[in-house]
Protein backbone atom coordinates (compact mmCIF):
# COMPACT_ATOMS: atom_id res chain seq x y z
CA UNK A 1 0.00 0.00 0.00
CA UNK A 2 1.41 3.48 -1.38
CA UNK A 3 0.74 6.44 0.84
CA UNK A 4 0.67 10.08 -0.22
CA UNK A 5 0.38 13.04 1.80
CA UNK A 6 -0.45 16.71 0.35
CA UNK A 7 -2.34 19.60 1.79
CA UNK A 8 -6.06 21.02 0.55
CA UNK A 9 -6.26 24.77 1.33
CA UNK A 10 -9.73 23.95 1.49
CA UNK A 11 -12.90 25.91 1.02
CA UNK A 12 -14.69 28.41 2.70
CA UNK A 13 -17.68 28.30 0.85
CA UNK A 14 -18.10 24.79 1.93
CA UNK A 15 -17.60 25.14 5.21
CA UNK A 16 -13.97 22.90 4.80
CA UNK A 17 -10.82 24.38 6.21
CA UNK A 18 -7.61 23.92 5.32
CA UNK A 19 -5.28 20.73 6.20
CA UNK A 20 -3.27 17.51 5.75
CA UNK A 21 -4.86 15.00 3.60
CA UNK A 22 -3.64 11.51 2.57
CA UNK A 23 -4.67 9.46 -0.16
CA UNK A 24 -4.13 5.22 -0.73
CA UNK A 25 -3.09 3.30 -3.65
CA UNK A 26 -1.83 -0.17 -4.23
CA UNK A 27 -0.64 0.07 -7.71
CA UNK A 28 0.40 4.21 -7.72
CA UNK A 29 -2.26 4.52 -10.68
CA UNK A 30 -5.58 4.99 -8.69
CA UNK A 31 -5.80 6.50 -5.93
CA UNK A 32 -8.60 6.82 -3.13
CA UNK A 33 -10.25 10.24 -2.47
CA UNK A 34 -8.57 12.68 0.08
CA UNK A 35 -8.88 11.74 3.68
CA UNK A 36 -7.90 15.10 5.82
CA UNK A 37 -5.59 13.94 8.54
CA UNK A 38 -4.89 16.90 10.29
CA UNK A 39 -6.71 20.59 10.24
CA UNK A 40 -4.38 23.43 10.14
CA UNK A 41 -3.75 26.48 8.57
CA UNK A 42 -1.91 26.28 5.07
CA UNK A 43 0.42 28.46 4.49
CA UNK A 44 -0.48 31.05 1.38
CA UNK A 45 2.22 33.32 0.14
CA UNK A 46 1.19 37.26 1.23
CA UNK A 47 -1.87 35.93 2.17
CA UNK A 48 -1.89 36.02 6.26
CA UNK A 49 -1.66 38.64 8.67
CA UNK A 50 1.42 39.50 10.49
CA UNK A 51 2.21 37.04 13.04
CA UNK A 52 -0.22 34.50 12.41
CA UNK A 53 1.14 30.94 11.90
CA UNK A 54 0.59 28.22 8.74
CA UNK A 55 2.14 25.23 7.49
CA UNK A 56 3.25 23.65 4.12
CA UNK A 57 5.20 20.80 2.82
CA UNK A 58 3.79 18.27 4.66
CA UNK A 59 5.81 14.94 4.60
CA UNK A 60 5.14 11.04 6.50
CA UNK A 61 8.35 9.80 8.55
CA UNK A 62 8.21 6.20 10.78
CA UNK A 63 11.40 6.52 12.33
CA UNK A 64 11.47 2.75 12.73
CA UNK A 65 11.39 2.32 8.69
CA UNK A 66 13.63 -0.55 7.69
CA UNK A 67 14.55 1.57 4.41
CA UNK A 68 17.41 3.94 4.01
CA UNK A 69 14.82 6.64 2.10
CA UNK A 70 12.33 6.47 5.30
CA UNK A 71 9.78 5.17 2.16
CA UNK A 72 7.72 2.69 4.28
CA UNK A 73 5.10 3.40 7.17
CA UNK A 74 4.37 1.18 9.84
CA UNK A 75 1.37 1.87 12.10
CA UNK A 76 2.89 5.13 13.40
CA UNK A 77 5.02 7.90 12.26
CA UNK A 78 5.48 11.47 11.88
CA UNK A 79 4.02 14.28 9.95
CA UNK A 80 6.73 16.95 9.35
CA UNK A 81 5.74 20.24 8.65
CA UNK A 82 7.24 23.80 7.43
CA UNK A 83 5.73 26.25 10.04
CA UNK A 84 5.73 29.56 8.73
CA UNK A 85 4.96 32.96 10.28
CA UNK A 86 3.52 35.77 8.13
CA UNK A 87 5.38 38.95 8.28
CA UNK A 88 8.57 37.11 9.96
CA UNK A 89 10.70 36.67 6.17
CA UNK A 90 12.05 33.86 5.72
CA UNK A 91 12.32 32.83 9.27
CA UNK A 92 10.79 29.04 9.51
CA UNK A 93 10.33 26.21 12.07
CA UNK A 94 10.43 22.65 10.89
CA UNK A 95 7.68 20.70 13.94
CA UNK A 96 6.39 17.25 13.96
CA UNK A 97 3.22 15.77 14.63
CA UNK A 98 2.78 11.96 16.05
CA UNK A 99 -0.03 10.67 14.43
CA UNK A 100 -1.50 6.49 13.88
CA UNK A 101 -1.70 4.99 10.52
CA UNK A 102 -4.45 2.66 9.66
CA UNK A 103 -4.40 1.53 6.33
CA UNK A 104 -7.59 -0.06 5.64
Amino acid sequence: MFVAVSYDPGNPAMSRGSGVVAQLSRDLLRWSPPTTIMNLPIYTPNKGPAGAIAYYYPSLIDHGSGSLNFDTVGSSAYLYLTKYRYGMGENRDLVRFRINVNAQ
